[in-house]
């Protein structure tokens, strides 16, 4: 379990220990926004040719050699490149209004 000092940020780098209570600085910051084929995600004949509206944030407590998102995943809050603030209705209504889109999935 992660138990940053007071003030500093966890292993992920995206919680601070404030008060002793861990908060997040990244709520509503995505680091990126795509429209996926359903097929890039672990999921067995679901929907096949189906489009999934993909988003990601940044924060991760692993430290992978191979990731291939690294430049999205493990920025902490204060110099993420390319983070943008997107409100829970905005990211809803992106997933609404894309045609063919069957869904939203929180990944990267």
């Amino acid at each position: 379990m992660c138990t940053p000092a007071e003030g500093k940020l966890g292993t992920c780098g995206v919680r601070r220990n404030v008060n002793g209570v861990m908060i997040s600085e990244t709520y509503r910051k995505v680091s990126a926004v795509h429209y996926d084929p359903i097929e890039k995600k672990p999921l067995y004949h679901f929907f096949p040719g189906s489009t999934i509206l993909s988003i990601g944030s940044i924060g991760c407590n692993l430290n992978c050699s191979f990731c291939q998102n690294c430049d999205i995943s493990t920025a902490d809050a204060s110099g993420a490149p390319g983070y943008k603030d997107y409100a829970v209705e905005d990211i809803v209504s992106m997933g609404i209004d894309y045609p063919g889109n069957i869904g939203i999935a929180f990944t990267y």
